[in-house]
């Protein structure tokens, strides 16, 4: 989830559709890959799908966003290669609840911020420490 204020600079799923048609935008995945018996497999695609779509609205938010949602986007389209890897190994029938897993990253930064916001302005091992106190100490408790 992105924070709340910055929802409002979001477009949504057809903004994007629309201005990747515009540019001509094409990211497919390879024609091998396409072809190939495994990557058949539903959540494979599903997730090199869901891939390329973080791609291609990253390619177009880029320019108007922050630095930081970027970023997140970017650690979206990860995850969703780690999605794919995982049901290419495993041959799991249940696929990475990636939208899932970055509501969980959201809510515990944000439940961060709350106890330890003075650490940002700190130096980097006084935030380490913070972080580190707050994942094995705080949140194991």
């Amino acid at each position: 989830m992105v924070p709340f204020h910055c929802r409002r600079t979001l477009t949504t799923c057809s903004q994007v559709r629309n201005e990747v048609a515009k540019v001509g935008i094409q990211i497919q995945s390879h024609p091998f890959l396409l072809s190939h018996q495994v990557f058949t497999q539903i959540q494979p695609k599903a997730a090199r799908d869901g891939f390329c779509s973080e791609i291609q609205k990253l390619l177009i938010l880029r320019e108007k966003l922050a630095l930081y949602l970027w970023r997140i986007g970017l650690g979206r389209a990860a995850l969703h290669i780690a999605a794919e890897d995982d049901s290419l190994i495993t041959h799991s029938s249940v696929p990475l609840l990636v939208d899932d897993f970055i509501e969980r990253l959201d809510n515990l930064s944000m439940d961060y911020c709350s106890f330890y916001s003075s650490s940002f302005s700190s130096s980097a091992d006084h935030f380490v420490q913070c972080l580190e106190r707050y994942l094995y100490i705080d949140k194991v408790s």
